[in-house]
Order: C-alpha cells, then structure tokens, then sequence
C-alpha cells in the first residue's frame, strides 16, 4: 500500500542504562547486566523502519566477546526487528547498522534496546549511541485507518 512521499527521519531516543555519560551506553556495564533494555525510542508519528544502527564512541575491547544489542518493537511480548553484534577492537568512530524493512509504527509503539550481552574477557570497554532511522509519514487518508468516508 502506498502511503504517499516518506521523509526520512531519525526517532527521538532515551538511554536508560544506570552506566552512560556524553560518549553514550558503556558496553563494559558495571551496572546494566546482559538482557537490561538501555535504549527506549517513542514513536510519534506514523513510519516504516528503514534502519538500525550503533555508532560507537569509545574502542570496544574484549578479548571473549564484543556486545551483542537486540532492537524491540514494544519491548517484551513484542516483535525482535533485527540484532547488532559490535566485534571486539571496532574503533571509535565507526558505525554498525542493519537494513530492515516492512516494519510499520504507529504513534505509541515504542523501540527497545536490549544490551543482550555485554562485552567480555581481558579489560572490556566500549561505548556508544543508539539510533533509529525511519521514513515518516504525514498524516493522510491512506494512513489513517479509522477514517472513512461517508457514503
């Protein structure tokens, strides 16, 4: 169904890991364990995801294993959209993204991100930002389902 133009947009983000500062999410969490959601995007406007990504602030280090982050459609109960694995000795400065498609939101829904595991072995570290990439709608008969036309 077409919805007519889409304008690319990014959702507007609220980290709620215990362990963040300015560079974002720490990866190496002293406090945020493995399956605690760090990262809440609210969904105001009617859209289609397009894109996951991480853009990572500080080196990620971790001789077993790099984090591995789940993105949630209206969290627990909901739909798994897509997961980022951050490999161990990815630089600051570069930015993991997944492609996805045919996931619509309406306002209301909500993304979370689960840090499902954290990095791990040696002297972990490794921070960054969480970012969701959508196509907005604006509102228009074609999206707007519970509005019909009298006959």
């Amino acid at each position: 169904m077409s919805y007519g133009y889409a304008f690319p947009t990014a959702l507007p983000g609220d980290r709620l890991g215990v362990d963040v500062s300015d560079l974002g999410q720490d990866f190496a969490p002293s406090s945020d364990g493995a399956d605690d959601y760090i990262w809440a995007f609210s969904v105001p406007f009617f859209c289609e995801v397009k894109r996951l990504l991480v853009y990572v602030t500080e080196t990620v280090v971790g001789t077993s294993n790099g984090p591995v982050l789940k993105f949630w459609k209206n969290g627990t109960g909901g739909t798994l959209l897509d997961t980022i694995t951050i490999p161990a000795a990815t630089a600051a400065g570069k930015c993991m993204y997944v492609d996805i498609s045919e996931v619509q939101l309406q306002p209301g829904d909500e993304i979370l991100v689960e840090l499902d595991a954290v990095a791990t072995g040696g002297s972990p570290a490794g921070m960054g930002w969480c970012m969701v990439e959508v196509d907005y709608y604006p509102e228009t008969l074609g999206n707007l389902d519970n509005m019909v036309e009298s006959a």
